[in-house]
């Protein structure tokens, strides 16, 4: 309760103080009256003792601190006593407002009649916080300097959208600015940005050119902090010109390591509990190209057309082959049929001891087999990090260690033979001196 409670209108359920004199008789007020006793009544109910008394302020003039219970009610009648000789009860008649009890009808504004579009006054702002606002064809330019009383809020959102040069994270921009040049698939971003090398690998780069007025988006394969440039996995299909701008914005890799892929336990197919074997679902084929098959004692039948992409040569169900050997001589067409080739005509037992020896082997073969081991082009594999290579795979991992590397910290990363995209990156345990180095990826 206090002074501020003293308002022109009492509110319904809203605490309220009164001030009031008490009287003689004779008219006159009583100073220091004796015996007060202050009691209301809510809506015509029964009279009960305020929960406060009157209190005196001064010359026969007091108050009445009535609390938001005593106020609840549409219509509340307060009558002070006292027993002071010749004191008149002083009643106090209340009606609290609340919501809807006073409509007024708005017609004027300062003196001058207002303008109004149904039902509502229109408005000519021309100050804000008591400024002159500035305009521009009836829209106000205004300063944010805070958003929901942060003004560091307000200027990351500046940040965010005037391309100020640098990061942006609560966006995932890790750069942006004006970059120096591009040339095909390089691009040599803004030299403050100061990124370590292949930092950047993984990250998409959005590139926009003034000239062409719109973004191309390439991923980032490679990038070299001391020449400040980025090379992207394809260059742009039209080469940015004018000003160019960019972004980097940190997109997650691609998640292939098992052990963060997401597991699921297979129990059914189209609704029926499946049927499975060792970990694996049996399933029974039907159909072949949308085709019912025909099968025979759980075997489906074939009708051989093409062997590797071409239409095999037939004749009485027989397939007619053409026989070469290393020299590219034809032995016959049609000449191995499954008629001729008794079923037990090749067994281990049927193939004599030494059989297959060096005598045995034309004088030039080892020469074909070595020229063709030796001379022949691999194609370059390597294999994953745990896994088990090829010999293909473990030469081109030997070589490329030994040919094309870098060392950053304690990650040695090796290229491929195009010198850009990583083969396999290791872990060394120590910067300076090394001693051991570990497989990473």
């Amino acid at each position: 309760m206090a002074s501020t409670d003293a308002r022109p209108v009492p509110i319904k359920n809203t605490a309220y103080r009164a001030y009031f004199g008490i009287f003689k008789n004779d008219g006159t007020l009583i100073t220091g009256a004796t015996g007060l006793d202050s009691e209301v009544s809510k809506d015509g109910a029964a009279f009960a003792d305020c929960t406060n008394e009157a209190t005196e302020i001064s010359q026969g003039l007091y108050y009445l601190d009535l609390s938001s219970t005593e106020m609840n009610a549409d219509s509340v009648l307060v009558v002070v006593k006292s027993t002071s000789t010749g004191a008149v009860p002083v009643v106090l008649s209340l009606y609290p407002e609340e919501t809807g009890d006073i409509n007024v009808d708005v017609t004027a504004f300062g003196g001058t009649a207002g303008t109004f579009a149904s039902g509502r006054p229109e408005v000519n702002t021309s100050h804000f916080g008591g400024t002159a606002g500035t305009f521009a064809s009836g829209i106000p330019a205004v300063n944010a300097t805070q958003i929901s009383g942060d003004a560091t809020a307000a200027d990351n959102i500046e940040t965010a959208f005037d391309d100020t040069a640098g990061a942006v994270s609560w966006l995932m921009i890790v750069d942006q600015g004006t970059a120096q040049s591009i040339s095909g698939a390089d691009l040599t971003i803004r030299a403050a940005a100061a990124f370590g090398d292949d930092v950047l690998i993984g990250m998409t780069c959005m590139v926009h050119g003034s000239t062409q007025g719109y973004w191309q988006a390439r991923t980032i394969v490679d990038n070299v902090g001391a020449t400040d440039v980025v090379t992207l996995d394809s260059a742009p299909t039209v080469t940015p010109t004018g000003t160019i701008t960019y972004k980097i914005i940190g997109t997650p890799p691609s998640v292939t390591t098992a052990s963060v892929l997401p597991r699921v336990d297979v129990r059914a197919f189209g609704g029926t509990a499946g049927t499975f074997a060792s970990g694996r679902p049996e399933v029974n084929t039907s159909h072949f190209g949308g085709t019912a098959g025909t099968f025979a004692s759980g075997r489906p039948e074939v009708n051989t057309s093409h062997i590797a992409g071409s239409a095999v040569s037939t004749s009485s169900a027989q397939i007619g082959v053409n026989v070469v050997n290393a020299g590219g001589t034809a032995w016959g067409s049609g000449a191995i049929t499954a008629g001729s080739i008794a079923s037990d005509a090749i067994t281990a037992a049927k193939i004599a001891t030494g059989a297959i020896d060096a005598d045995a082997i034309a004088s030039d073969a080892v020469t074909e087999l070595t020229t063709g081991v030796l001379t022949t082009q691999m194609t370059e594999a390597y294999a994953a990090d745990g896994v088990a290579p090829t010999l293909a795979q473990a030469v081109f991992a030997i070589q490329q260690f030994l040919q094309e590397k870098a060392i950053s910290g304690t990650t040695l990363t090796v290229k491929k033979l195009d010198g850009t995209t990583t083969a396999m990156t290791f872990t060394l345990n120590d910067a300076t001196t090394p001693t051991s180095v570990t497989r990473a990826s």
